[in-house]
């Protein structure tokens, strides 16, 4: 498993961690549920906004934590 994605795109402002992902997977020519699995998140935590699924979307993707986080839904637990 990389570092990070060699084919990566900027987070759009007030765009969603779900919705990232997507564009990341369509980057990457493959469908989101395996682009999320390859970079070692499960999708749904990436849906659920999971702290730890949005760290490491950021890592990889260069994205900023904090944006992802204040611009995804936050599911009530």
């Amino acid at each position: 498993m990389s570092d990070h994605l060699a084919l990566t795109l900027p987070l759009r402002p007030q765009e969603t961690a779900y919705s990232f992902v997507s564009r990341l997977a369509a980057r990457n020519s493959i469908c989101t549920r395996e682009s999320a699995s390859d970079m070692g998140v499960v999708f749904g935590t990436v849906v659920d906004t999971k702290c730890a699924a949005l760290e490491r979307l950021a890592h990889l993707s260069g994205a900023a934590w904090a944006n992802l986080m204040a611009w995804s839904l936050v599911r009530p637990v």
